[in-house]
């Protein structure tokens, strides 16, 4: 399961480049495919960009992947955790094999 979620957050990130959703966004919410945030969120305006945001229940000495609230200027590092855990920082071939089958065209909602 740890492989299929470093995947998708390849795959939300290459999304987000391919389809130039920086400009048009301030602010991205990733919420993991198994897990429901159910609580309402602080407006985003109260948010402080240079930060990533996280529930605050989700404290056990580190960060967590089920929810986030990041800015659009800090989405790209907080989604590129793989190559962060290569030896030389790039994504194996049969990682970026992955970009020619996937479409980047449904499902970014």
């Amino acid at each position: 399961s740890a492989g299929i979620l470093l995947l998708l957050r390849w795959y939300l990130e290459t999304c987000i480049n391919d389809n130039d959703l920086r400009s048009h966004y301030d602010w991205f919410i990733i919420t993991r495919a198994d897990y429901l945030y159910i609580c309402p969120h602080k407006p985003l305006h109260t948010f402080d960009e240079r930060y990533l945001h996280v529930p605050a229940s989700e404290s056990y000495r580190g960060f967590t992947d089920r929810h986030l609230v990041v800015s659009a200027r800090h989405v790209e590092p907080a989604l590129r955790v793989l190559p962060y855990m290569m030896e030389d920082g790039s994504l194996p071939f049969w990682w970026q094999r992955f970009r020619g089958i996937l479409s980047c065209q449904a499902g970014l909602e």
